[in-house]
């Protein structure tokens, strides 16, 4: 984005079983805009406690909540302008004055664990005249334009199927949106955990 005081980053971390070592899930997302508190939802790493528990295929999963930077209940009153909305696995995060929404599926299995399912909703009329890119592409209805740098340059995205989702995309995602600096990230973090024994960015 030309304005960076938006910005939306999702965590990913890898599969917990051994038998599908190369997958990852997403396990937190945080977001801020202008005049707005950072807003992250995230399931800690195993063994961690945290203030919120959703139950997801009959597991009770373990959810931090945070607020720039503290650790809330997910019943929390952040602002007029903030709505959190509980059902069951589903929590809506949204904006309602910009209609930004950030809808957050919790879900479990043996393999992966307790994760996430996001899904983000931008308006047309969200930041008329800016330009908003990153790992989800470009949201301008051209897909050919999907793969950016982050100076917003057009990556050429390969031609086959496979290597849109696989080796070359990884490597597309590590090196251009993966974030390396602890300053630039927006998460928070409770108990053992650190942006450092999280990162892992240079894993192959």
């Amino acid at each position: 984005l030309q304005d960076p005081t938006f910005q939306i980053q999702e965590r990913f971390s890898s599969a917990d079983s051994d038998s599908c070592a190369q997958a990852s899930v997403s396990t937190g997302i945080a977001f801020k805009d202008t005049n707005k508190p950072t807003i992250q939802m995230s399931t800690p790493k195993t063994g961690q406690t945290a203030l919120n528990t959703i139950v997801a295929g009959g597991i009770l999963c373990p959810i931090d909540f945070y607020v720039d930077g503290v650790a809330s209940t997910l019943g929390s009153i952040l602002s007029s302008n903030i709505l959190v909305d509980k059902d069951g696995p589903r929590v809506l995060l949204a904006h309602t004055d910009t209609l930004l929404k950030v809808e957050v599926t919790v879900e479990h299995s043996d393999t992966f664990g307790c994760h996430f399912l996001v899904q983000l909703a931008i308006p047309e009329t969200f930041r008329p005249g800016e330009t908003i890119l990153g790992l989800l592409g470009t949201p301008n209805g051209d897909a050919e334009d999907d793969w950016r740098a982050p100076n917003g340059d057009i990556i050429a995205a390969p031609m086959s199927e496979e290597e849109r989702i696989f080796g070359t995309a990884y490597e597309y995602c590590v090196d251009n949106w993966c974030i390396s600096n602890s300053a630039a990230s927006l998460f928070s973090y409770g108990g053992s955990e650190t942006f450092e024994n999280i990162y892992k960015c240079d894993t192959p």
